[in-house]
């Protein structure tokens, strides 16, 4: 039997959408982000997006949606075990976690010598540029909402009891409606509380 999802937003939310952006492209792009049946075979290189711990980051499609592939070379995942529990982590935490302000993780895929993460790809800066730009220093209302948005990752992350140990400017993205998507989960860890 096939597993189905439903979405539910609220009337205000909906009515936002459809006056910011046409409706059918809303849900075709979040439905490409549920998409786990891409193939390596499906992917086209579009460019280079930078140079991550592990591997470089590139930009791909499949002729439908834009995507973030993090590739990692399986010589440098055997060169150290440590590497293998950064990356497993990784794996792990975007599998469990689903919300607005993470990063979307869709599949992991295996070609000749890579493995590759294949996650949402979030146009825009990082928190850190954005702090070197001056624009942060001049506005406290940015400053205001940034720090709301991480109070609000960090209360998910708690009620999905993980710690996410490398929370940083260059951490966070800010996408191009200016919401923030906490990125880079390699050294989170899930942890128990145990109540005697």
């Amino acid at each position: 039997s096939k597993v189905v999802k439903t979405y539910a937003i609220d009337k205000e939310y909906f009515i936002t959408l459809i006056q910011k952006e046409n409706l059918n492209d809303c849900i075709k792009r979040m439905m490409c982000l549920e998409d786990n049946n891409i193939m390596i075979n499906e992917l086209y290189y579009l460019s280079y997006l930078g140079r991550g711990q592990f591997g470089n980051v590139c930009l791909v499609h499949n002729q439908i949606a834009i995507y973030a592939a993090k590739l990692i070379s399986k010589t440098t995942i055997e060169k150290s075990k440590n590497r293998l529990k950064y990356l497993a982590s990784e794996k792990k935490a975007l599998s469990d976690l689903s919300h607005p302000f993470i990063v979307k993780y869709i599949k992991t895929l295996k070609a000749k010598g890579w493995c590759i993460f294949l996650t949402e790809y979030v146009s825009g800066k990082t928190l850190s540029d954005l702090c070197t730009s001056n624009k942060l220093k001049k506005n406290i209302e940015y400053i205001k909402f940034y720090g709301a948005c991480l109070f609000i990752i960090l209360d998910y992350l708690t009620s999905m009891h993980y710690i996410h140990r490398d929370i940083k400017p260059a951490n966070i993205m800010i996408d191009t409606d200016g919401y923030v998507k906490l990125i880079d989960f390699g050294l989170s860890k899930v942890y128990c509380f145990f109540l005697f």
